[in-house]
């Protein structure tokens, strides 16, 4: 992986393949090592702390192909690619957006 976002689509040229793991027909998650590789980058950039390793609570806000709620295999598939990642514990949220602001991770969870 060289890059991801705006600075992947920059690169994109004959000679690089550039993949959305998070796009498909069916279901939220395509190609689940590569969207590995992008939470650990995610979470790289919030926690700069190179001697610790991170083990953060995430909430996984799923936006597309959530309506009627996800499937027991999609929930597993989450739940597992979020802890790949390390993290200590998640919450797969498929509602509204979050005001991260005014909102934290206990409250969410209940």
């Amino acid at each position: 992986m060289a890059a991801i976002g705006a600075s992947a689509m920059a690169l994109s040229s004959s000679n690089v393949e550039v993949v959305n793991p998070f796009k498909h027909s069916r279901i939220f998650v395509h190609d689940i090592y590569i969207a590995e590789k992008v939470l650990l980058h995610g979470i790289s950039k919030v926690h700069d702390n190179r001697v610790l390793k991170p083990s953060p609570r995430v909430v996984f806000h799923i936006k597309e192909k959530a309506e009627g709620g996800l499937s027991q295999v999609e929930s597993y598939i989450a739940g597992q690619l979020i802890l790949s990642t390390g993290a200590s514990d998640y919450i797969l949220h498929t509602g509204a957006r979050v005001d991260i602001h005014n909102t934290n991770y206990d409250t969410l969870k209940k």
